[in-house]
């Protein structure tokens, strides 16, 4: 059932963009924040108790702090999320990469993977 969350939520992403280059509905705009509850319920309901790496849990722990901040930091919160200007993003994290999120959404799983191996 946890997979099935997970994948609910990337289609909502999936919807999200395309709606910020299509459609342009209001309502849709939800569904980034939408999919990202149900990533997260995915995730936790996933974790286990037996922790056997704990440098894991250290990695999962840095990229939630990036991802965080790759999302609703680097961005101006204003421009994006209120006023939807589609604007390219050239500064900060945005300078490296066009998708920065990936690296730390990457890093997340990964470390979870550390943890319990």
């Amino acid at each position: 059932m946890a997979i099935i969350v997970g994948i609910i939520g990337f289609i909502l992403y999936f919807i999200y963009d395309i709606n910020q280059v299509r459609f342009h509905h209001k309502l849709l705009n939800y569904c980034f924040f939408i999919g990202c509850i149900m990533m997260v319920i995915s995730t936790l309901s996933l974790l286990k108790y037996d922790i056997k790496c704990y440098w894991g849990v250290v990695v999962v722990i840095i990229g939630v702090i990036l991802e965080i901040y790759v999302l609703f930091f680097a961005l101006d919160y204003k421009d994006t999320y209120i006023n939807n200007s589609f604007k390219v993003c050239d500064k900060k994290a945005y300078a490296l990469c066009r998708h920065p999120g990936f690296y730390s959404f990457l890093m997340i799983y990964l470390g979870l993977w550390l943890t319990y191996q």
